[in-house]
């Protein structure tokens, strides 16, 4: 995968997986700050929405990002397949980190 920003600088592959915590760490306070006072205002309950619907809510979007995810590797096996880059560990398949 071409993993670089720019012309200069390049992701490193195993720091990848910093981009998880960063975006939990960022979605938190979003979270914390307007989703619930929102779900206070729609269901005029203090909690905001039940820990049942959270529950119901996490389950359906990790449902999605595992779809996203799916959708997203096959695209890439499909662009390594055609481009004959399945068989060589060390080649960059054509598709952006992005």
């Amino acid at each position: 995968m071409d993993r670089s920003i720019g012309s200069n600088f390049k992701i490193p592959a195993a720091s990848l997986q910093t981009f998880i915590g960063l975006s939990i760490v960022f979605f938190i306070p979003i979270y914390d700050r307007v989703c619930v006072p929102i779900a206070r205002a729609i269901t005029e309950k203090p909690s905001g929405i039940t820990m049942l619907q959270r529950i119901g809510c996490g389950m359906f979007l990790s449902v999605m990002s595992m779809v996203v995810a799916a959708v997203v590797e096959t695209k890439r096996l499909q662009v390594a397949l055609h481009s004959g880059l399945v068989d060589i560990p060390t080649a960059i398949v054509p598709m952006s980190v992005w």
